[in-house]
């Protein structure tokens, strides 16, 4: 199976406003599991561990070996607003990874690389 990562906005100025992130990072998530692909979502994989004695760049760090593992990257809506996501979407153009932006065009790649 290929692995998708989900480069989807997490950070936000509220607890609720991350939350709100969580979950629609989790609906295209879902979506993705759905065409028969693995999807990889950091938003879920370290959902509301600031405070906790990681330092950040731990993580961030963490999410872009999870990347340099992956078949290709989908951008989830808002990415382009995302420190984050921006430095993910890099990383993935530089090892030339396959971007995607939107599920027909996943759906297209999956299709062309069973």
């Amino acid at each position: 199976m290929k692995i998708v990562y989900l480069a989807s906005p997490y950070r936000n100025e509220s607890e609720f406003e991350v939350y709100q992130n969580i979950h629609r990072a989790q609906k295209v998530a879902r979506q993705i599991w759905a065409l028969g692909l693995v999807c990889i979502s950091p938003c879920g994989n370290t959902a509301f561990f600031s405070g906790i004695d990681i330092p950040e760049s731990e993580w961030l760090d963490g999410d872009l070996e999870i990347l340099r593992r992956c078949d290709a990257l989908f951008a989830n809506e808002g990415w382009e607003n995302s420190l984050g996501c921006t430095a993910e979407m890099s990383f993935a153009r530089s090892r030339g990874l396959p971007i995607c932006y939107d599920l027909q065009n996943l759906r297209a790649w999956a299709n062309e690389n069973k």
